[in-house]
């Protein structure tokens, strides 16, 4: 049902994917836990609203036992439809500049303060969830251990070359 071959201009990332399969299956998002949405709206119609927003990235890592203050704007970008400030040192008009050769922060203070408070206020939230230092290694390679419960549990074969 949707129309082939047409392009979409709508800000979108991959936090936007869980929203739409669930759109897609008509199944309920708890509220509050996904920051995606769905993409819906713009696949059935290119040109419905879709307002902008902040999308953030950061590497999320640092040297075990230093301060993350020190990693703040470390590999971290904040992206909006029309702009992408990077390690809160350089900002880029997408639209004029889409391969971000000119680093256009001088000239849109606003813009500027806008994105900073924004990646400010997501760094608070977001840095305690990043913040492990404390947690103990895990003995064992938990997904292995998994592997190997379940090739009893469900009659998986062990693997056996094939005879050539």
């Amino acid at each position: 049902t949707l129309k082939a071959g047409q392009e979409i201009d709508g800000l979108a990332a991959a936090i936007d994917l869980f929203p739409t399969f669930a759109a897609l299956a008509d199944a309920k998002v708890p509220e509050g836990q996904v920051k995606g949405r769905s993409l819906l709206p713009l696949l059935e119609n290119a040109d419905a609203k879709w307002p902008d927003r902040f999308l953030f990235t950061h590497v999320g890592r640092w040297a075990k036992g230093s301060d993350p203050e020190e990693s703040k704007f470390k590999n971290c970008a904040v992206r909006t439809q029309q702009y992408r400030l990077v390690n809160n040192k350089e900002l880029y008009d997408i639209d004029a500049d889409p391969f971000e050769k000119a680093n256009v922060i001088g000239d849109h203070p606003e813009q500027v303060a806008a994105m900073r408070k924004a990646y400010d206020a997501w760094w608070a939230e977001t840095v305690p969830l990043m913040v492990n230092e404390d947690a103990p290694n895990s003995p064992t390679r938990p997904f292995w251990v998994l592997f190997e419960q379940q090739k009893g549990l469900t009659g998986i074969p062990d693997w056996m070359p094939p005879e050539l």
